[in-house]
């Protein structure tokens, strides 16, 4: 069993919103290259940090120690690393494609996302 049924089950209201830059909630959407921007630094990149979970954007900005870039999780910053939460591979393909999870990884990434809204909202 993979991603889209595991999260349909799990996450009823789950939609993509990667590529989108307006929504009819009020939810402020980012394209990747919008996200991109938000690594912390000097124009063009923005001051604040954000980092991506299965395509929810969290502003982690109150931890550059962590997710500044070269911190130990700078990788993440304005991009969404989904699968990289997962498999570990940081220097490698940092993707939001986790459609070869198995049921089992994507229950561990909903509680990286679940972690997330703790922490960030």
């Amino acid at each position: 069993e993979h991603l889209p049924s595991v999260l349909s089950r799990l996450w009823p209201n789950h939609a993509d919103h990667s590529s989108s830059s307006s929504s009819s909630s009020g939810e402020q959407l980012f394209t990747r290259e919008q996200l991109a921007l938000y690594v912390g630094g000097k124009p063009p990149a923005k001051q604040q940090i954000y980092v991506a979970i299965l395509g929810q954007v969290f502003d982690v900005s109150k931890a550059p120690h962590f997710y500044s870039p070269g911190e130990g999780y700078g990788h993440f910053a304005g991009t969404d690393g989904s699968k990289s939460f997962i498999t570990g591979d940081f220097a490698g393909d940092i993707t939001d494609d986790v459609s070869s999870l198995d049921a089992e990884s994507c229950l561990a990434l909903v509680g990286w996302l679940d972690f997330y809204h703790k922490v960030c909202t």
